[in-house]
């Protein structure tokens, strides 16, 4: 969830001139057909029951998770997510999560998928299956929930992030963690289970797409940077329901625009580092200034536009995002202003479908 593939990363180095029009607010939402959901929880399983029995070999409980099917696709993924800082991982008792697997194994999946498909235009063709796997190995940070693409040649996976088969994969040694004095770790987890779950039916939704396909055949560093504001700032805004029912930190949204501002410049004038773009939704939650950003346009056009809004700049791209949100704040002055040089950016060629 909060770092990019580091294969996505290696691409990073180097307009729509009017708003489309909004569906009509009586128009209804064609009916999108629910995928299949194959929730895998064995790699957690297994690792809790290592954890009761022999509580101080880490590493077998980890090969044991490792073995399993969602195992092996955790373990494949670890090179994506780059140098990882040094140092001790604090781990959750076995009983957080078993706790937490028992808890997803009654969760009405089918629901909570419904509840994000919304947010994206109808799926075309059928067969779509959410694969969902909770592990206990993988890469020990940042790696609490994330989507990975995979391909299968006999059976035997491999990672295929250009045009492989999403799967979520979650960290149960991580999200156990969760929870603070609000909520439990439990209903964090499935909070954000809507973000990772967005990201998958909106992947879905580009690989069928002909405008999206043609946006990604070429991608650039701005290109690269766009589709992270609009992908993650949605599912940021879907994974934290506070934004909707309170509102958006303004400072917090200022400051990543600011930041964003910074980015688009120095990608025009050269200066962009892999540093610089990387940080763009890697980190302390709060710095990571794409998705921040993106979260703020989400909140906004939402609470102005309403959900057909933002289900419109999902078919229409990071261009059509970012000035719909320009928009929202025309009506509510509560939502803080979107920078000149935003809006130039999204006025450019890049951001175009």
């Amino acid at each position: 969830m909060f770092r990019r593939s580091f294969l996505a990363l290696s691409l990073l180095t180097a307009g729509l001139l009017a708003l489309p029009a909004l569906a009509s607010a009586s128009e209804t939402h064609s009916p999108v057909s629910a995928p299949e959901i194959v929730l895998n929880t064995k790699g957690a399983s297994v690792w809790a029951q290592c954890m009761s029995a022999a509580k101080h070999d880490v590493s077998h409980c980890n090969a044991l998770s490792a073995a399993t099917e969602g195992g092996k696709l955790a373990d494949l993924s670890v090179p994506t997510f780059g140098a990882l800082p040094s140092g001790t991982i604090t781990l959750p008792s076995a009983q957080k999560v078993q706790t937490l697997v028992d808890s997803m194994n009654q969760w009405s999946l089918q629901d909570i998928a419904q509840s994000v498909a919304v947010y994206v235009p109808p799926l075309k063709g059928s067969g779509h299956i959410l694969r969902i796997f909770v592990v206990g190995n993988g890469a020990p940070l940042f790696s609490d929930m994330y989507v990975r693409r995979f391909s299968w040649d006999h059976g035997i996976p491999r990672l295929n992030e250009t045009s492989g088969d999403p799967v979520m994969l979650i960290d149960a040694r991580q999200v156990a963690l969760y929870g603070n004095a609000r909520e439990s770790a439990v209903e964090s987890v499935k909070d954000v289970l809507h973000h990772e779950m967005f990201h998958i039916y909106f992947a879905w939704y580009r690989a069928t797409d002909t405008r999206w396909q043609k946006f990604l055949k070429t991608i650039t560093p701005e290109k690269q940077l766009l589709l992270d504001v609009e992908d993650e700032g949605i599912a940021h805004y879907l994974g934290d329901p506070a934004w909707k029912q309170t509102g958006f930190p303004r400072a917090h949204g200022e400051a990543a625009m600011a930041t964003l501002s910074n980015v688009v410049r120095a990608l025009r004038n050269g200066t962009a580092t892999p540093d610089m773009l990387q940080k763009a939704n890697e980190g302390p939650f709060w710095d990571k200034y794409a998705d921040i950003s993106g979260g703020l346009f989400a909140t906004g056009i939402e609470k102005v536009f309403g959900v057909e809004a933002v289900r419109q700049c999902v078919q229409d791209g990071p261009a059509s995002f970012i000035l719909r949100y320009d928009a929202a704040t025309q009506h509510d002055a509560s939502l803080p202003p979107l920078p000149d040089t935003l809006r130039q950016w999204a006025l450019g060629p890049e951001g175009r479908l």
